[in-house]
């Protein structure tokens, strides 16, 4: 199927490059043999567009560098990027031609499938201007004892060792197509929420800000996970972070561009927020 997407994407990025309806598209090529993001200007540079099962870059995180109306490739964890984009006024929808596709489960240079997309249920895009490829059977939600979770102290010796191993590189936040703040606080000095240097303790804040900050926000498209040159399980946390939010607030973030943010609505009851994203679906 992956073939006859890309031959689709090829067709239609041409049509519309020609007939001036975007000025660029973004989406995916090869460089070496390594998948990579793209832009493209020219109808007859169209050939250099492809669309595969190693396609796994979330593409919404660089839409807000791009000026002019541009047409990107959507899987559904990029269209959930940009619905969240949109929600916090990064982007212009009237700039944007979506093309959705399908997600197949994007997999490593060797063929293993990425963790991110093993357990992922939303491989089909949620929002799109034109779509490719045929719809995919989603799969339901795993439960929360297969995330690996256990109790707080088998929680804190799992976590300890794991963020053990930071180098405090700030990969995981600077490919986050949700990390969009023009001063970090993570790199404050006044106040210095977190030190550089290794120490467990300022390794934990760092990370807990992180996944805090994501709360209501994150997309779960793993690419936190697969920049981590130590390979610490981030979706792990990010994950029950997503649950936890999805169960007090009745928000699964990406999917409809009228749910208010859940930490950005101040109210002493959550059960006011649910109340209102779910009037908002029904209306």
């Amino acid at each position: 199927m992956s073939a006859e997407i890309q031959d689709a994407l090829r067709s239609e990025a041409r049509k519309l490059l020609e007939e001036g309806k975007v000025d660029k598209i973004l989406g995916y090529c090869m460089s070496g043999d390594r998948v990579v993001p793209c832009m493209v200007y020219a109808a007859d540079e169209v050939d250099k567009l492809i669309y595969n099962n190693r396609c796994k870059i979330n593409l919404a995180r660089y839409l807000r560098e791009c000026d002019g109306r541009v047409g990107v490739v959507a899987k559904g964890c990029d269209s959930r990027a940009i619905v969240e984009l949109l929600k916090a006024k990064q982007l212009d929808r009237s700039d944007l031609f979506i093309w959705g596709v399908s997600c197949p489960g994007m997999v490593d240079s060797e063929g293993r499938q990425y963790r991110s997309c093993s357990v992922c249920t939303h491989r089909n895009p949620v929002v799109y201007d034109g779509f490719l490829g045929k719809l995919v059977e989603e799969k339901p939600r795993l439960k929360d004892d297969e995330l690996g979770l256990g109790s707080r102290d088998e929680r804190m010796s799992y976590w300890s060792k794991q963020f053990s191993r930071c180098i405090s590189c700030m990969a995981c936040r600077n490919v986050c197509p949700m990390c969009y703040c023009k001063e970090c606080v993570l790199e404050k000095k006044d106040p210095e929420w977190v030190a550089r240097g290794g120490d467990i303790s300022d390794i934990f804040v760092y990370h807990a800000i992180k996944a805090m900050h994501m709360a209501g926000r994150c997309v779960e498209c793993g690419e936190c996970e697969r920049a981590c040159p130590v390979d610490i399980p981030l979706m792990h946390l990010y994950s029950r972070v997503c649950r936890d939010v999805e169960q007090l607030f009745g928000v699964e973030a990406g999917m409809d561009e009228n749910d208010k943010p859940p930490l950005s609505v101040f109210d002493l009851e959550a059960d006011a927020i649910l109340e209102e994203n779910e009037k908002n679906k029904k209306s």
